[in-house]
């Protein structure tokens, strides 16, 4: 199912919770493009339903580098990056690099 504009909100509410909980202490401002010094949130295509709906890719990204990637399309996270004890960033995640797969 394709999420509305409503259920947008609780996916972004749900991805800051979530980033909060691993280190970031701020959440994301709106659905475009918002770098600022501890924060940035990404908004793409990520490609269409077998009936023709635009399903999208949201990335939130925190001051410390950890990423969450989590689509439109029931919430999906596809991809959480996180560093390890050396600092090196790894998805944690086992998700698909489509839409398809998801389908």
């Amino acid at each position: 199912m394709i999420v509305d504009q409503r259920g947008v909100a609780w996916a972004r509410l749900a991805a800051a919770l979530l980033l909060n909980q691993i280190g970031c202490m701020s959440t994301p401002a709106s659905t475009h493009s918002v770098p600022t010094a501890t924060r940035e949130l990404r908004r793409a295509p990520f490609g269409r339903t077998a009936d023709g709906q635009p399903v999208d890719l949201f990335t939130l990204t925190n001051a410390h580098g950890i990423e969450v990637r989590l689509t439109n399309y029931g919430g999906i996270i596809t991809s959480l990056k996180t560093p390890d004890r050396s600092g090196q960033l790894g998805d944690i995640v086992l998700g698909y690099d489509s839409l398809r797969g998801y389908l």
